[in-house]
């Protein structure tokens, strides 16, 4: 009995041994990304301007103040928008109008209110794959990301706002824009 519980131990952290190699492995290719991506062909219709306009155009869907997004932290005090979303497979945007955010993610302008962090159906219908270590994209396709953890970070990053007092102070200090001073003419 010994014997045979000392080789499935043996066999299991073979096995972890090899899932673990391919895990290190599989993640070089997610390097390339850094390079651009060439583009999958959508037909003659689809143009480079259009693909712009897909990745950023206002849908009208508002998460929260950009200045939160902005503030936030996750629980290591990285910013949350540090990695442009890519820790949840948001794909890098070099042509968002608002730095640093990935496809399918903009600044909205709400009017009087600011700039309001937004998301547009591209976040979830962009797709890159990798053939032969070169990046490919392809605009409507599904993506592969993982909306429930971000969403679920947010909550947790907002939790920690409210309880800790600390964390409360930091965010407050990173959303509050100087305000412009006025003056006051007398008559």
């Amino acid at each position: 009995m010994f014997q045979a519980k000392s080789s499935f131990m043996s066999m299991i952290k073979s096995s972890a041994a090899t899932f673990a190699s391919i895990a290190v492995l599989a993640s070089f290719p997610a390097l390339a990304d850094d390079a651009a991506p060439k583009f999958a062909d959508q037909g003659r219709g689809w143009t480079e301007a259009l693909r712009k306009e897909f990745y950023g155009l206002d849908q009208g869907a508002r998460i929260m103040p950009y200045a939160w997004i902005k503030g936030l932290k996750h629980p290591d005090e990285t910013g949350f928008l540090d990695d442009a979303l890519g820790r949840y497979g948001y794909l890098p945007n070099p042509d968002s109008e608002t730095p640093g955010l990935p496809v399918g993610f903009l600044a909205a302008d709400s009017g009087a209110k600011g700039k309001t962090f937004s998301m547009t159906c591209a976040a979830c219908h962009t797709r890159q794959i990798e053939i032969d270590g070169k990046p490919i994209r392809i605009d409507g396709g599904p993506a592969i990301v993982d909306f429930g953890s971000l969403l679920d970070d947010m909550d947790k990053a907002f939790g920690k706002v409210l309880d800790d007092d600390a964390a409360f102070t930091a965010f407050a200090t990173a959303c509050s824009a100087p305000r412009p001073r006025t003056t006051r003419k007398n008559n």
